[in-house]
């Protein structure tokens, strides 16, 4: 193990001299360790959709192929873990399971399904972490939420895959300004008596 000084000398003389006796960057990982992490990564994932798999008959899942760009300038810490975000082997795999297993896939907008409160179908509430805050004060934890509302986008007839955000938005605000929203089937009635 290295001293402070120790450290501090081999930076210096790989500025110096170009050596490439300068200490590793710990956050990086070199070709074992990726192929490794890759491998388990698969390996969990593979697991997941095998019990999704067994529990369902059709999958309603979020379409995440497009790229999410944002004006925001990020810490390069949080660049660094959304770039190795599995999002793609997560979709693939998924895909290639449910295709093997006969189970229906179906991908939905994922235009703000975390930010909807589930037991209303409605923009209300707040997701801070992973809790979600409902105007009424009840905290739900927020990929249950969002889990719920993904099913609810499966059966929302104006939510089409291919309608764009901002459209979304405007649609969820209209909703969300009037008593009765898009619940989940079998809690419209409820709402309905609730209001009455």
């Amino acid at each position: 193990m290295r001293t402070r000084a120790g450290r501090c000398l081999a930076a210096l003389q790989w500025v110096v001299h170009g050596t490439a006796d300068t200490p590793r960057d710990p956050r990086r990982l070199d070709g074992r360790d990726e192929k490794r992490h890759n491998a388990q990564v698969r390996d969990f994932l593979c697991q997941a959709a095998h019990s999704v798999v067994d529990r369902a008959g059709t999958i309603a899942c979020e379409d995440l192929t497009a790229s999410m760009t944002s004006a925001k300038v990020m810490h390069r810490d949080t660049q660094r873990r959304l770039s190795g975000w599995v999002k793609g082997v997560m979709a693939d795999t998924l895909t290639s399971i449910s295709r093997r297993r006969g189970t229906a896939l179906v991908l939905v907008n994922p235009a703000y399904t975390s930010q909807i409160d589930s037991r209303t179908g409605l923009l209300q509430g707040k997701r801070r972490w992973d809790r979600f805050y409902g105007l009424d004060g009840v905290v739900l934890d927020a990929d249950t939420n969002a889990a719920r509302d993904i099913l609810a986008r499966l059966y929302d007839d104006e939510i089409t895959l291919y309608t764009p955000f901002r459209e979304v938005k405007r649609l969820l605000q209209d909703r969300s300004g009037t008593t009765v929203g898009t619940a989940p089937p079998g809690l419209e009635s409820a709402q309905a008596a609730n209001a009455a």
